[in-house]
């Protein structure tokens, strides 16, 4: 191969991951900032004494803060494999699966 074309494919290559981390870091502060919001809330919540009697509101709370980690997490591997840079990990697509047909 000419020279010139491996340094246009290092800078094409390097210019898709940079573009891939940014993307990456925007997704992980958004979904951050939501689990950070609802926790905080959370919290706020348990100050008062009714909350205890209602334990199903903590149960929607994890139930929420689950659910954005495992978004993110499935935005942030369709990103690194969209750069070729993940590796299959069979229990996190064993556990993608049952949460799949949970919700159906």
């Amino acid at each position: 191969m000419d020279t010139r074309q491996d340094k246009q494919k290092l800078v094409t290559r390097i210019s898709d991951l940079e573009s891939t981390i940014v993307t990456i870091h925007s997704l992980a502060t958004h979904a951050l900032s939501q689990i950070e919001a609802i926790a905080n809330t959370s919290l706020l919540a348990m100050q008062t004494p009714d909350s205890y009697y209602f334990p199903e509101n903590i149960a929607m709370t994890l139930d929420a803060i689950g659910s954005i980690a495992q978004s993110i997490h499935g935005c942030i591997d369709g990103e690194a494999e969209c750069i070729g840079c993940t590796s299959p990990n069979n229990h996190s697509v064993a556990r993608s699966a049952a949460h799949r047909i949970s919700k159906k």
